[in-house]
C-alpha cells in the first residue's frame, strides 16, 4: 500500500479543503493518507513516506531557504508531478524547481 503525507499551509481554510479532497482522493485510490498542517509535518517524518503532496495558497513574496530544502528533501524524490501548473506562485515555481534539481524528473501539467 502507498503511504502518503498532504501537507498544506492555508491561512484562510480553503487550502485545507482542497488539501483534504485530495487526501479523499488518494484514499479512494487506495493510498493510505495522512493530512497534515505544515507546522505538524517535518523532514525527519520524510522517509515514513512513500509521496507526500504539498500544498500552500498562491500569494506574494515568500522566500525559501533553498539549501535547507535541498538538503532535506534534495535527494528524497526522485519524480515530482505538480497540478494545476498555471496557478504557480513564484514560491511554489522556486520550490519544484529545488525538489528537481537533484533526479530532474518533473512532469508538470496545467491548462490555459
Amino acid at each position: 500500500m502507498n503511504k502518503t503525507a498532504v501537507v498544506y499551509w492555508s491561512g484562510t481554510g480553503n487550502t485545507e479543503a482542497m488539501a483534504g479532497l485530495v487526501a479523499e482522493g488518494a484514499k479512494a485510490a487506495g493510498a493510505d493518507v495522512v493530512l497534515y498542517s505544515v507546522t505538524d509535518f517535518s523532514a525527519d517524518m520524510a522517509d515514513e513516506y512513500d509521496a507526500i503532496a504539498f500544498g500552500c495558497p498562491s500569494m506574494g513574496s515568500e522566500e525559501l531557504e533553498s539549501e535547507e530544502l535541498r538538503q532535506q528533501y534534495g535527494e528524497r524524490f526522485r519524480y515530482i508531478m505538480v497540478d494545476e501548473y498555471q496557478d504557480t506562485s513564484y514560491a511554489q515555481y522556486r520550490l519544484v524547481e529545488l525538489l528537481s534539481e537533484t533526479h530532474r524528473n518533473l512532469c508538470v501539467v496545467g491548462d490555459d
